[in-house]
């Protein structure tokens, strides 16, 4: 006999894991901008 939670899958929203991916995304690649900027009068 199954249990209901190996029956019902519950599957995470899409509007979730976008919002999740760009909570995350946004402040690595403002990171990422600022060391290249911060980094560029060392080449030139």
């Amino acid at each position: 006999m199954k249990k209901d939670h190996e029956t019902d899958q519950h599957k995470t929203p899409h509007l979730y894991i976008f919002l999740a991916w760009l909570f995350v995304s946004v402040p690595l690649l403002w990171g990422v901008y600022m060391v290249v900027v911060r980094s560029l009068p060392l080449f030139k």
